[in-house]
């Protein structure tokens, strides 16, 4: 007589989970009402998907705009800080960029 085997189960075709690197995890962060009312703005008129992705970009750009210092400073130490001149060229090309939005 053969042995008898049970059939493995076919897993149920859906939407593939997240790398558990990926997967979010859920925390309590404490805002005032003024930037709740910000978030949810944001959140309404599409610049967001959801309260959390924007808590979530927020920290990345937050952490860009710190990697950003540390090679700024740097460059700095290695070159020395840039020149008047460069600096307030910058920062004429960039009120003419502003002002045009």
């Amino acid at each position: 007589m053969g042995e008898m085997t049970t059939p493995k189960k076919k897993r149920k075709p859906g939407p593939r989970r997240k790398p558990k690197s990926k997967r979010a995890v859920k925390v309590a962060v404490s805002l005032t009402p003024e930037q709740l009312s910000r978030v949810r703005k944001a959140v309404a008129e599409g610049r967001a998907d959801s309260v959390s992705a924007y808590v979530a970009g927020a920290l990345d750009k937050a952490q860009a705009d710190s990697e950003l210092m540390a090679l700024l400073d740097e460059l700095d130490a290695q070159y020395g800080p840039p020149a008047l001149n460069v600096l307030q060229t910058l920062d004429a090309a960039f009120e003419r960029a502003q002002a045009r939005k």
